[in-house]
């Protein structure tokens, strides 16, 4: 649901643990392999320290690379 705040895990060399709020959702054509829907998801993340945001921006970066 739009608008939602979530808390969530992220695994990096270091497990940390986040805060966020869903921006918008976006339904995908077809079925997963289980026969649901799929979506894509746009987060905000909220209360994100300096030290989360440059674990964030540097495994970004590396996907890019």
């Amino acid at each position: 649901k739009t608008d939602a705040f979530i808390e969530l895990r992220l695994k990096f060399p270091k497990t940390i643990f986040l805060k966020g709020r869903v921006a918008w959702i976006k339904e995908l054509s077809g079925f997963s392999a289980y026969g649901s829907h799929k979506y894509k998801v746009g987060l905000e993340f909220t209360e994100l320290k300096d030290k989360e945001r440059k674990t964030i921006s540097h495994f970004i970066r590396t996907l890019s690379a």
